[in-house]
């Protein structure tokens, strides 16, 4: 499904090619029309979410692996690191649960790259531990109404090297599940989940 979109991004950019000026004596005829982004259903968008979710979750796991592990021997960070790398592991084992539930196909991928979004928190990059890798994962995870003082908040973005204004910013993870959990709320039934699946889940 991800892939389906990205195609339906890329196709008016291939118009554009398309529709370019004479070439070699043939005067080209007039764009052809290309159908939009497609409208999903509500389940449909719930697994596409899922799935990036669980993208989101895999490269956060892996980046906080590389973080820690990268330490020396000792290092009072390393399991603060490790405890919160296996978090991700619960996180996307968990999305997989789901996804199960649903008779959907699983996700087990990274995002594409290179590819920007506002969905994803930030760019994939295995990165050794600092003030400004702390500051770009706090600003990925922190909730809607985080409990620092906006002065608190600017100096994260400083430090993760960012500008709140800046189209290349951190996004708040927390931004997607909202909508997955608005959709659960607003939009799903019990009969898109089949208990069914239980034996075949992982268990915790």
């Amino acid at each position: 499904m991800r892939h389906q979109r990205l195609q339906w991004i890329l196709q008016p950019r291939h118009a554009q090619a398309i529709a370019g000026p004479q070439v070699a004596g043939v005067v080209a005829g007039p764009p052809p029309t290309w159908p939009g982004d497609p409208t999903l259903s509500q389940r449909d968008e719930f697994i596409f979410l899922l799935h990036t979710a669980a993208e989101i979750e895999h490269a956060l796991m892996v980046q906080y692996l590389y973080a820690a592990f990268c330490l020396p021997a000792g290092n009072l960070w390393f399991s603060p690191i490790l405890t919160v790398a296996k978090q991700e592991m619960g996180h996307l084992v968990t999305l997989q649960n789901i996804l199960r539930s649903m008779h959907a196909p699983l996700n087990l991928e990274r995002e594409d790259y290179p590819f920007r979004s506002d969905l994803y928190p930030f760019a994939f990059h295995l990165e050794r531990l600092s003030v400004r890798s702390l500051a770009k994962y706090a600003l990925a995870e922190m909730p809607e109404a985080p409990s620092i003082t906006p002065a608190d908040l600017a100096t994260l973005h400083a430090d993760a090297g960012m500008n709140p204004a800046d189209p290349l910013k951190v996004n708040r993870v927390g931004l997607l599940y909202d909508r997955l959990r608005n959709l659960v709320a607003n939009h799903l039934q019990d009969g898109h989940f089949d208990p069914a699946t239980e034996p075949l889940q992982a268990h915790p």
